[in-house]
């Protein structure tokens, strides 16, 4: 896992896998770029528990199914950090939630 002082980038870090995975790397140090597409107030809550951890967070919006989308989140990402030493690749997870009948 990263260590202190490394700048990851987790997709889809607004909840559930990402989430827990975003929150990992900023306790083992990291400064993390918090991506989501839809759950805009839970990337929210995730970037402000970062920053509660004493690490830089930037949230990033879009869609990582759409070039022009990726070219701004990465262009953001740049002019922030300028260095990508961990990426977790977690956007587009299909989650289905259901009753066990």
């Amino acid at each position: 896992m990263a260590s202190s002082e490394e700048v990851a980038g987790v997709t889809g870090s607004g909840t559930g896998i990402g989430r827990a995975v975003a929150l990992k790397l900023a306790e083992r140090g990291c400064d993390v770029a918090v991506h989501y597409n839809r759950s805009e107030a839970e990337a929210r809550g995730v970037a402000e528990r970062v920053g509660a951890l004493g690490r830089d967070a930037l949230l990033l919006h879009g869609d990582v199914a759409d070039a022009k989308d990726v070219e701004k989140i990465a262009q953001k990402f740049d002019e922030r950090f300028g260095v990508l030493d961990v990426l977790v690749n977690n956007a587009d997870s299909i989650v289905e939630r259901a009753t066990l009948e």
